[in-house]
């Protein structure tokens, strides 16, 4: 969050950016003959503000969540919740199990979408 805070960050990574992608400057540069005219890039350069509101909405998430979290915690409702409540019982290797299912189902998600 300190990187959004700093002044001309904005400016400087959209230059550089456009400094990137900037084909014809590139082919130039290998081919040894003049860069072409510098693309001109507008970005707005909006300061701290939206870092420091970003930074205190976390803040204001996260006392709301532990604001939350003194509460006890319901159980879920509904039979399916329930059930999948049931199988974990809090150990780390329910969580490790856990981890691995979901990524392996991810995993398929993704196998089958791209084919």
């Amino acid at each position: 969050m300190a990187l959004g805070v700093a002044p001309g960050v904005t400016r400087r990574s959209v230059a550089a950016a456009a400094r990137f992608e900037d084909r014809p400057a590139y082919a130039a540069a290998v081919l040894g003959t003049p860069p072409p005219a510098a693309p001109t890039v507008g970005a707005p350069d909006l300061g701290a503000t939206p870092a420091l509101l970003g930074a205190a909405g976390a803040a204001a998430a996260a006392a709301l969540g532990v604001a939350r979290g003194r509460r006890r915690a319901e159980r879920p409702t509904g039979a399916p919740l329930a059930r999948l409540a049931a199988l974990h019982h809090g150990a780390i290797a329910d969580s490790a199990a856990w981890i691995t299912f979901g990524a392996a189902a991810i995993g398929a998600t993704l196998a089958i979408g791209v084919h």
